[in-house]
């Protein structure tokens, strides 16, 4: 792998237990940027989420559409992990 990819990684690997407190304090409205997205999503099926972190997207996708079925990808092992809880 490249090693910018293995940066990132490695950033994000390190940030697991502080990651939904952290994007909440830089991004202040994050949870109404969620509701946005899912808002906007009208029709079930199967999403692609990349860069899925946390999985807060998924899971509002999951909420809305209990039958939809999501594809997680992220370059974090970790984060990956924590999505799919």
């Amino acid at each position: 792998m490249k090693p910018h990819i293995d940066k990132v990684r490695e950033q994000f690997d390190s940030e697991i237990d502080s990651y939904d407190v952290d994007v909440r304090r830089m991004l202040p409205w994050y949870d109404e940027m969620l509701d946005a997205v899912a808002d906007a999503i009208n029709v079930s099926g199967r999403f692609l989420d990349l860069g899925v972190g946390s999985g807060n997207i998924s899971l509002k996708l999951l909420n809305k559409f209990s039958d939809c079925f999501i594809d997680a990808v992220d370059v974090s092992s970790g984060m990956l992990e924590v999505a799919l809880k």
